[in-house]
């Protein structure tokens, strides 16, 4: 009996088997009013005509290709018919991830982080199954009402100036769900995205009050490093967290990945903590942070033999390391930490302590240059971040 074949894909294996009372096309399936009536056996007799000593290997191969392919069309079919749910955006998302990441165009940490900040933005709004909430949800209102509802959170007006920073932060990384190439994914993928997402991605930031390193007032850096000492007993790692970026300038992500091991010394006898690439960690910028003698001594203090390969804090925790709710943890923490000591317009506190390591450096050299290289920042940002500490007048661009 003769079997209709359209499929390139599966036509070799066609040659080999008739199906009795059967034909198959690959738009319509099986020619039956069910058509996903199993397949009848091939009669024996068929088998030792074709010759081929594993038919029936083959027949269960034919038959579990036909499976899949249904699979994806009504896949597709579900895809483009019926409204795309965010948890399906984000399964597409986290594809569209790991194949940027074998192409070493993104972090592991950056596609967890965006994936979070859209989880965080909708559950602000939609509390509830966030996964099963309609994509056409996502649009500029959504934007709106969540920087409504974090600055109400805040209270007063001087809390609302400090958060807006943070939810611009998280709104910015939301959106990389929805960048130029990851649509095009979605778009091979047989997604279609509403036209909704087109105002999530529009939607105005909300003006942040004006930035700038001024300086931390000795006397209050010297009520923070009696506060940090305080806690070396009782809370090491947030201690540790503190030496990291009061002393060395680190970022919170940084903080989060950083082994023993990184711990090295130079050929000049200097030691240093190398952030560089490895297996487990793509660094923002490679360098080598010098430590002072005295810090590395307090770093160290209660450490023990360590592992090269153990973090130097959170050490017991199981988490995502970078781009989890540790990164929000810890600067929380931090923040806390140093809040009370630094000038009421800064909006991210604990960075005030890596802006203050890199203004000694600064101070040092004299050098922008420098103070860019020792905290991995371009000198243009340096520039914009010392512009009030250094008294510089802004460049303006004609």
């Amino acid at each position: 009996m003769s079997i209709i074949v359209r499929s390139p894909k599966y036509a070799a294996y066609y040659t080999f088997f008739r199906f009795q009372g059967q034909a198959y096309n690959r738009k319509t399936g099986f020619d039956r009013p069910q058509k996903y009536q199993g397949l009848k056996s091939i009669d024996p007799a068929e088998k030792k005509l074709v010759g081929y000593k594993n038919a029936v290997a083959f027949e269960a191969r034919l038959r579990r290709l036909l499976a899949e392919e249904r699979i994806q069309e009504a896949n597709a079919t579900k895809f483009r018919g019926a409204h795309l749910t965010l948890g399906e955006i984000l399964e597409a998302w986290r594809a569209y991830g790991e194949q940027a990441k074998a192409a070493g165009r993104m972090k592991g940490s950056t596609i967890r982080a965006a994936e979070l900040a859209l989880r965080r933005v909708v559950n602000e709004v939609h509390p509830g199954d966030r996964e099963k909430i309609h994509a056409d949800k996502v649009d500029r209102g959504l934007v709106l009402d969540f920087q409504d509802a974090r600055l109400s959170a805040a209270g007063d007006p001087e809390s609302q100036e400090r958060v807006k920073t943070s939810i611009n932060s998280t709104v910015r990384q939301a959106r990389q769900v929805f960048a130029r190439r990851a649509l095009d994914h979605y778009a091979r993928a047989g997604l279609e995205i509403p036209s909704s997402v087109e105002g999530f991605l529009a939607a105005s930031f909300l003006r942040e009050p004006r930035g700038g390193f001024r300086g931390i007032e000795r006397e209050q850096l010297q009520k923070l490093d009696k506060l940090a000492e305080s806690l070396s007993e009782t809370q090491v790692d947030l201690f540790r967290a503190y030496l990291l970026v009061r002393c060395l300038g680190l970022r919170t992500g940084e903080i989060l990945a950083a082994k023993w091991g990184w711990l090295e010394t130079t050929p000049e006898g200097l030691a240093v903590l190398a952030i560089r690439p490895r297996e487990d960690y793509r660094p923002k910028t490679s360098r080598e942070v010098p430590i002072h003698l005295e810090t590395l001594e307090r770093l160290v203090r209660g450490a023990g033999e360590s592992d090269p390969d153990e973090y130097i804090i959170l050490r017991e925790d199981t988490r995502r390391r970078a781009g989890g709710p540790a990164h929000s943890l810890l600067y929380r923490a931090l923040s806390a930490l140093v809040r009370p000591h630094v000038h009421s317009e800064a909006t991210k506190t604990s960075y005030e302590l890596r802006k203050h390591a890199g203004s000694a450096i600064l101070t040092q050299t004299d050098s922008i240059e420098a103070a860019a290289a020792f905290l991995g920042n371009s000198p243009e940002v340096c520039r914009k971040n010392y512009a009030r500490y250094l008294g510089i007048l802004p460049t303006i661009s004609l």
